[in-house]
């Protein structure tokens, strides 16, 4: 498959990436930047461009006319959406995938699409980012949210806590915790190690728990282990930037009370015509009298957006010395990912690699619909069962399931199973699975063709 990618920056690369590294696909990387162009180059195996993404004659050169799939993500708008244009007269059953920014543009629902634009998604890192955030803030003690089959089967990860009454115990009996009952002890990190449980685990204090249950069981979930399962209800967001401006309006939609902080004047009138309950502040977010005349230790989340990554990093600890509960930093640096969260700051996001997630969540339209990184060394992976697959027609106790994986959950139709050995998945099941990534191509197997000794 010949994949085109316009724009090398950090979401085309980690994409290019992914579809070269781990799927072997015959990817074509254009940008401008020559340097950009070059470490795409020495990074990978992928053909490389240097010219604008929006060149009829460059696209020609890398081969759009035999494109199964154009992915526009560079900084411009403009040049993503005509990327996508000049793609669907040249290759009109490729899929097109368009980074779109500017909010007056995403909102034109009937114009970015395929029947104008030739758009099958359009996506905006932004709203992604503060739809994710608004989540977290929604459910303040989990350390990470993942939705799967639309929103069906939710895994969240948290830590246990000291004094946790569920220590100790053998997971098999803990009846609260039983697919019975809709909800399953899926992954442990425990240091360095990750468990995937058996019915003799388990649990410590200060485990990592990963629980894979339905949206409406989460925060029973979170009670049986002593975590607050309430959502925030007073909110300071600092950065009045699109998603500082995204995640206040949600917070609004499910009432929450926000004060929002921005340094620059013009965006706070901005902001205050445009929000309607939101408290707009003007101000320097690392000014300590400035955070405490704003009764910063009253809040239930802090949430650090602005545009410099050490800043969001020091008034996140800040707010977390001055006694906020839970501090959320948005960082650029995705080196910075796996560091922050040990100094203090409870959640770190990066809303590209939020963008690369959805993106790859889009373009897979085989057996495998989604595949999310846990860990270094453990993903879950989102399969569509189809009628050639091994896995389907047999109990799971009957499968032979790869050590160091397990089924998380399954979705038919509408209806979202936590599965139990006697469960059987059926052809056109979604099922989500844990695994060490060794064992992956072996799962892969088992969703593809049924093999004649089975």
């Amino acid at each position: 498959m010949r994949v085109i990618i316009i724009g090398g920056g950090e979401v085309g690369f980690h994409i290019a990436e992914q579809l070269v590294e781990h799927e072997k696909k015959d990817v074509v990387l254009i940008d401008v930047d020559p340097e950009r162009v070059r470490r795409a180059q020495e990074s990978f195996d992928v053909q490389v461009l240097c010219g604008s993404g929006s060149s009829p004659a460059l696209l020609k050169e890398a081969g759009i006319a035999e494109a199964e799939m154009v992915i526009a993500v560079t900084a411009s708008d403009e040049t993503n959406m005509i990327a996508c244009l000049i793609a669907q007269a040249d290759s009109p059953s490729s899929v097109k995938i368009a980074r779109v920014r500017n909010l007056e543009y995403y909102n034109l629902t009937s114009v970015l699409d395929r029947d104008h634009l030739g758009i099958d998604l359009a996506i905006n890192p932004e709203r992604e980012s503060a739809e994710y955030l608004h989540k977290l803030l929604l459910i303040p003690a989990a350390k990470a949210i993942y939705d799967f089959a639309e929103g069906k089967l939710r895994l969240v990860g948290f830590n246990v806590p000291s004094g946790c009454k569920l220590t100790g115990q053998e997971l098999q009996h803990l009846s609260s915790l039983q697919p019975s009952n809709g909800a399953l002890v899926a992954a442990v990190e425990r240091g360095d190690e990750l468990l995937i449980p058996r019915g003799d685990t388990t649990l410590e204090s200060g485990d990592f728990v990963w629980i894979s249950t339905t949206p409406d069981r989460v925060q029973e979930i979170l009670s049986l282990f002593g975590k607050p399962a309430q959502p925030c209800r007073r909110v300071f967001i600092s950065g009045g930037g699109q998603e500082g401006f995204l995640l206040a309006q949600l917070c609004e939609a499910t009432g929450m009370k926000v004060k929002l902080l921005e340094r620059n004047y013009e965006r706070c009138t901005w902001l205050a015509q445009q929000l309607n309950q939101s408290v707009i502040l003007q101000g320097d977010v690392l000014d300590p009298d400035l955070l405490y005349d704003e009764n910063i230790d009253d809040v239930d989340a802090f949430v650090a957006l602005g545009e410099d990554d050490e800043e969001n990093v020091i008034a996140g600890l800040l707010a977390k010395r001055i006694g906020v509960p839970k501090v959320i930093a948005m960082l650029e640096r995705s080196a910075y990912i796996n560091v922050v969260p040990v100094i203090g700051i409870d959640n770190v996001i990066s809303k590209r690699l939020l963008a690369v997630n959805r993106i790859l969540q889009f373009i897979r339209r085989g057996s495998v619909i989604s595949d999310t990184p846990l860990t270094e060394n453990t993903e879950v992976l989102e399969f569509k069962a189809l009628e050639t697959s091994d896995i389907v027609g047999r109990p799971l106790s009957k499968m032979n399931f790869p050590a160091g994986s397990i089924v998380g959950g399954l979705v038919r139709g509408n209806q979202a199973i936590i599965p139990q050995g006697g469960t059987v998945i059926e052809a056109g099941d979604r099922v989500v699975i844990f695994a060490r990534k060794r064992m992956i191509p072996r799962i892969e197997k088992l969703f593809t063709v049924k093999l004649d000794y089975f």
